[in-house]
C-alpha cells in the first residue's frame, strides 16, 4: 500500500523489497522445552508482547498494563516482555516475566513459539514485522488495527484485530480469548 501511494503521487521511483522474515529461524517448533526453560507449567496460559522499548507511548504498553489490571487474576495467567524500561507495575509483579532486550532472532523465535498469544498494543504502527514473526512461529496475534497492521495480520484467522484503541477495548478483548 506504501508503494502504491509513492506512485500515486509522483513522488519518484520506489521499489518494493522482499520479506525480509527468516524462516529458517521463526518457524512452528516443540514447545515444551523453552515453557520447562521458562518455568511454565502446561496449562499456564503465556503472553508476550515486545517492544525495542517499553517506555515508547506509541508501542502502548501502557495500555497493555492498564488491561493487566483487569485481567491478571485469570488462574494461570502469565506476561512476558521483551525490551528495555519494563514499567514499574509490571517489573514488580510475580506473574510477568521481564526478558529485558532480547537481541537473537533465536531466542525471540522460542520465546514467540513459547507464548499462546503476542499482544501487540502499538499506538502507531508502520508495518509490524513482529507480528509476522509471532505468526510465522504459529503464535496468534491480537493488535490494534491501523498503519500496516492489516498487512500482517488476518483477522479471524491469525489473530484478532481491535479498532478503537482504548484499554477496555484490550482488556474485553484478551477477557473474550482468555
Amino acid at each position: 500500500w506504501l508503494r502504491d501511494l509513492v506512485r500515486w503521487v509522483d513522488a519518484g521511483p520506489c521499489e518494493a523489497w522482499p520479506n525480509p522474515l527468516d524462516l529458517e529461524v521463526f518457524y512452528p517448533s516443540p514447545r515444551e522445552t523453552i515453557r520447562q526453560e521458562l518455568g511454565l507449567r502446561q496449562e499456564e496460559i503465556f503472553l508476550l508482547a515486545a517492544a525495542e522499548n517499553l517506555a515508547d507511548p506509541r508501542k502502548g504498553i501502557d495500555l497493555l498494563a492498564e488491561a493487566w489490571k483487569h485481567i491478571y487474576r485469570t488462574p494461570g495467567l502469565r506476561l512476558g516482555l521483551m525490551g528495555r524500561n519494563c514499567p514499574p507495575i509490571l517489573k514488580n509483579d510475580s506473574r510477568v516475566i521481564n526478558f529485558g532486550p532480547v537481541n537473537s532472532e533465536k531466542r525471540v523465535a522460542e520465546l514467540m513459539v513459547a507464548a499462546d498469544l503476542f499482544v501487540h498494543p502499538a499506538k502507531v504502527e508502520s508495518y509490524g514485522l513482529v507480528l509476522e514473526e509471532a505468526q510465522a512461529c504459529g503464535t496468534p496475534v491480537v493488535a490494534f488495527a491501523g498503519g500496516g497492521i492489516h498487512e500482517t495480520l488476518e483477522a479471524g484467522r491469525t489473530g484478532w484485530l481491535l479498532g478503537e484503541r482504548s484499554v477496555l477495548n484490550l482488556a474485553s478483548c484478551l477477557e473474550d480469548i482468555l
